[in-house]
């Protein structure tokens, strides 16, 4: 959550990646492919190979498997992370240089004007003697950028993945943002044979008074803002 609060604080628009039953789909011609590429012993190979054959007991029955890695086994967490490292590498590599751009490109960012009202209202509540609601939009200026996050010249893409659950923050129009939500479903599609759900791939949009509502401010801020 630090990261994410560090680096994703001037995104406009936040990318939350959901991907269809990921463990149970991973293919495994594509994985052995993937640890063939650094693994050069054929034995380890052989061995992986044999494990994500072995099946599994329900009711004293066995089922093979053909797709996936073992539910329950130590190792599973391990080549699943292995198998989306090449997402992560693709985002790094080929899709985030796509949409950041450096600061020559795309000049200084305007202020923003919802950060500068919050701190005319800040000032204005400490010459009231309200401390107690100084201190609240204080603390909303500081979960909002001090530079516009939808400046029509500025682009910047950040990324971050736990497990199977991934989400970039984006700063740039919602059009560009739905663009990034297809690269990405096309290439978990076409290199790694994994489903990105449609529905819960949501993208949402990053605003001060989004996140004043969640720290329960909404009322206050408006009020504050209205007298400016």
């Amino acid at each position: 959550m630090i990261q994410v609060r560090q680096e994703f604080k001037r995104a406009a628009w936040f990318i939350e990646g959901d991907i269809k039953g990921c463990f149970d789909n991973i293919d495994h011609k594509t994985l052995i492919k993937i640890l063939a590429e650094n693994i050069k012993g054929n034995k380890l190979l052989r061995l992986v190979k044999s494990l994500l054959k072995a099946g599994y007991m329900e009711k004293e029955r066995k089922y093979d498997t053909y797709s996936g890695t073992p539910q329950g086994g130590v190792i599973s967490p391990l080549l699943a992370n292995i198998y989306l490292n090449e997402l992560d590498k693709w985002v790094e590599q080929e899709l985030m240089p796509c949409y950041n751009r450096s600061l020559k490109e795309r000049g200084k960012r305007r202020s923003n004007l919802e950060c500068m009202r919050l701190h005319t209202a800040t000032g204005r509540a400490k010459r009231k003697g309200d401390f107690e609601t100084a201190k609240m939009l204080r603390k909303t200026m500081k979960t909002i950028p001090a530079q516009r996050v939808n400046d029509s010249k500025y682009r910047k893409l950040e990324y971050i993945r736990y497990a199977d659950d991934f989400i970039l923050g984006f700063a740039g129009p919602k059009k560009e943002a739905e663009e990034i939500k297809e690269r990405i479903s096309r290439f978990l599609k076409d290199k790694l044979n994994l489903e990105m759900s449609q529905e819960k791939t949501l993208i949402t949009m990053v605003g001060p008074r989004a996140i004043a509502s969640k720290l329960g401010l909404r009322n206050r801020l408006d009020d504050e803002i209205e007298t400016i």
